[in-house]
Order: structure tokens, then C-alpha cells, then sequence
């Protein structure tokens, strides 16, 4: 790992000027970004480093980490730079949504408008620190938004459409719809035992939808019940959507969670959001998990990972904490969590109808999954084979039950009594190390 920090955007001959701190110059590093998908905040993430140095750091700066393979992890702004020893400043750097806070935005009423606009007027029209989904592009707004910050603002906007924002793993805040396809954990990939928290059962959601209207009058308008509300001459009728939790045993606590004053619900969107809230908030688990995460999974993916013997969760990060070392390691803290029926996978790798070796997977069911064939290294008396598969990966999709498949391979070299036969390769690069031969293969 390592940061990139730009001292100036242009170095006067149209450059720009950077310097690059080396991992083994810092001395503490904290990085755990986090999204709300249920669109009830809009987190503002940090990343807080340690640097042994003698360069000043000015605020509002753009900070950069990145990996070995000079793959960008976050693109953020310096909040703050303080010295807190000899040579060694402390940089606490923010996502693009702390620049929000400090913007006020106009209230406005929203007639089936351009959401694309809406957030661009957010920003500022920054396209360059921000991009819009492809899906999001034709997306409309109808309602009202009182004046309010521009992080405000985009909460909102994000709420009604079912976005959120991804501001990780990229240069640019990405405004992005919930992605259901799952990404799978490999069990070789988790180190340990998932773990689950129980919250409380929500028992109910309530949210409030508005239809808004032209009074036919000043009088009409001052009447309503939304004149201290809504500029003239908007009013508004309300109506409260309620959905019961299925899942919740009948001696629950009676927990209702009621949402309303959130004037971009309406008609058209209200059922949506409500499925949607649902998804989170009626399913109590919450699962940790550890696992190597070299920006493989991301806040706001849907995940699938191993739980226990023969049994598979899925549910949404909500929040991953890194660790840095070898390979990156992060915690990720899951919420809309389910269990999902899985099923195994068997590999018969043959040769001449005669089964050479097997491999053994368990996946979720509907998962589509591609497998990288091995070469299969056997050794019978004092022969020894190496076979290649006649294909290089097999994919498929698991369904219920047993999965097999029969994988045929062919002789590529064989080893006897000293002499190293070649029946079948693309290229083969040859070495001698007294009696031994080694080759590679590709």
C-alpha cells in the first residue's frame, strides 16, 4: 500500500504535482468505509493516517490510497492534518459528501424532474468528483424539498430512488442502484466462523406518501393544513402506507418504525421504498465476518458466504473495517441477512474413463458459477503423469441435489526411469538439475 498526495493541481505547465508516501512510512492506518442502503443517513467516511514526515499537508487536498498493483482504494479530501510527534503528522482525509454538509440548498418542488439534475445541483456540477449510474439516468423526482444542506438534499434524492452512494475502490463518488447479484466468499478466503447479532424485531414499518397539488386560491391555500409548510401555492394530501413484519412471532414487542416529513415519497414510489426498507429492517441478523478482501467486496455489495456445515447466508455489507499486511484483511458487517439453500459440486476428473482425481465445492443454489481446471499430478508405482483437463475452466449453474461433473483429461508428460516424455503441450521450457528435469508449462 501506499498514499499519493497531490501538493498542487497544476504544477504551471499544465501537471500536476503529487508525492508518494511509502506504507512502511506510516504508522497507523484506519479505514473502514461504510454505506446506508436503507437511505436513512448518508454516511461520510474517513480515512485517518499516521505519517512520518517532514512535509506540511494542506486541507481540502486530495489524498490517495492505493495498492501494490497501483489500484486505487479511496479518493478523498484532507480535513485535517495535525502534528502529533516529532516528524510524525496525523491526516484525517473525507469522502466528497463532507463538502456537502456546508452547502445550502433552495427549497424546491420537484414536478416530475431530471433526479440526474437534481444531484448535479448538489455537487455543483462537479462531474469530475462524481458519476450517475446509467440506470439512473432517465430517473424522475415529484415532490417537495425544504431548504436543507446538500447532503441532505442527496439523502433524499437517494431515498426515493433506492440508490445510494459507492465512494470506494474509485476516483469518484459513484450515485449507484443496490446491485442484487450476489458475490461469493470462498470459504478459503474467510478466516473465520461468521458471527450473528439478533437486534430487535421491527415490527411494522410506517411511512407517509404525499400528492401534491395547486390551490385554486390564496384562501384555498391558507385553509389547507399545508400552508406552514409548502410555499404557496402547493398543498399537499397525505396518506400513511403500513406493512406488518410476516416474520415476527406473535409475542414480539410491538416495534414500529415510522417514517414521514420525507416529501419526495409519493404514489409512484412509495411501494418500492417500503419493499425496500423491509428487506433490512425485517430480518433481525446481523453477521460479521473476517476475510481476504483485496477490493473483491465492497460496501453496498450482496454477498454470499459459508456459515457452517452445509449451510450458506447471504445478506448486504454495510460496513467493511480494513487491516493491512501481507493481503488485505477486512471485517465485514452484513445486515438483510438470510440463510440460502445450498448444494455440493463434484468434479470427476477422468482418463480413459477412469476417474484420476476429484474436487468437491458447496455452493448456493442459482448460483452461476466458472471453475479453473487443474493439472492433476498422479503417481502410479514409478511412473508419474501429468494430465491437463481438455478444458480450461467448466461453469454451470448449481440447482437442487447433486451437481457432477465429469471432467476429461488428457496425458501431457510422463515421468519414468529418468526420461521425461512429452505426449501433448502448447509450449514446454525445459531445465536439467543433475538427474532431474523441470518444466514449466503454458
Amino acid at each position: 500500500m501506499y498514499l499519493k498526495y497531490y501538493t498542487t493541481r497544476d504544477d504551471g505547465e499544465g501537471g500536476i504535482e503529487f508525492l508518494v508516501i511509502d506504507y512502511e512510512k506510516t504508522t497507523g492506518l484506519s479505514f473502514a468505509p461504510q454505506v446506508d442502503l436503507t437511505g436513512d443517513s448518508l454516511p461520510i467516511n474517513e480515512l485517518i493516517i499516521d505519517v512520518i514526515t517532514t512535509d506540511d499537508f494542506k486541507t481540502g487536498e486530495v489524498i490517495e490510497l492505493y495498492d501494490d498493483m497501483d489500484q486505487v482504494w479511496a479518493h478523498w479530501y484532507i480535513k485535517k492534518a495535525i502534528h502529533t510527534a516529532d516528524n510524525v503528522v496525523r491526516i484525517t482525509a473525507r469522502s466528497l459528501i463532507d463538502s456537502l454538509e456546508y452547502k445550502q440548498m433552495e427549497a424546491v418542488m420537484f414536478e416530475n424532474s431530471s433526479a440526474a439534475s437534481a444531484i448535479d445541483a448538489c455537487f455543483d456540477g462537479r462531474t469530475s468528483d462524481y458519476q450517475i449510474d446509467s440506470s439512473l439516468s432517465s430517473a424522475k423526482l415529484t415532490g417537495f424539498a425544504p431548504e436543507q444542506t446538500a447532503r441532505e438534499r442527496l439523502a433524499w434524492i437517494l431515498f426515493a430512488l433506492g440508490a445510494y452512494v459507492r465512494d470506494v475502490f474509485t476516483t469518484k463518488a459513484h450515485i449507484c442502484p443496490v446491485d442484487e447479484t450476489s458475490i461469493y466468499i470462498p470459504t478459503g478466503r474467510s478466516f473465520f466462523r461468521p458471527t450473528t447479532d439478533l437486534n430487535d424485531w421491527v415490527t411494522e414499518i410506517r411511512i407517509t406518501s404525499y400528492a401534491f397539488s395547486r390551490a385554486s386560491s390564496e384562501d384555498e391555500w391558507e385553509d389547507s393544513d399545508s400552508s406552514y409548510m409548502f410555499p404557496l401555492p402547493w398543498i399537499a394530501e397525505e396518506q400513511t402506507i403500513s406493512l406488518l413484519n410476516p416474520n415476527a412471532p406473535e409475542d414480539a414487542t410491538e416495534n414500529v418504525i415510522e417514517l414521514d416529513g420525507i416529501y419526495l415519497v409519493n404514489s409512484g414510489n412509495v411501494s418500492d421504498i417500503i419493499s425496500r426498507l423491509a428487506k433490512y429492517w425485517f430480518n433481525r441478523n446481523e453477521v460479521t465476518l473476517d476475510c481476504v478482501n483485496n477490493k473483491q467486496f465492497s460496501p453496498g455489495d450482496k454477498v454470499v458466504a459459508y456459515a457452517a456445515d452445509e449451510s450458506i447466508l447471504t445478506g448486504y455489507i454495510q460496513q467493511a473495517t480494513f487491516k493491512f499486511g501481507l493481503q488485505a484483511r477486512s471485517t465485514l458487517k452484513l445486515i438483510g441477512v438470510d440463510n440460502v439453500a445450498g448444494a455440493r459440486l463434484t468434479v470427476n476428473y477422468t482418463y480413459n474413463n477412469g476417474r484420476i482425481g476429484q474436487a468437491e465445492y458447496f455452493f448456493p443454489v442459482g448460483y452461476t458459477y466458472t471453475i479453473t481446471n487443474p493439472y492433476i499430478d498422479r503417481t502410479y508405482q514409478d511412473r508419474r503423469f501429468i494430465y491437463r483437463p481438455e478444458n480450461a475452466t467448466i461453469s454451470g449453474t448449481i440447482v437442487e441435489g447433486a451437481n457432477v461433473v465429469e471432467q476429461a483429461c488428457d496425458i501431457v508428460l510422463e515421468y519414468y526411469d529418468g526420461t521425461l516424455s512429452v505426449y501433448s503441450v502448447d509450449e514446454i521450457e525445459l531445465q536439467t538439475s543433475g538427474n532431474e528435469y523441470t518444466g514449466v508449462i503454458s
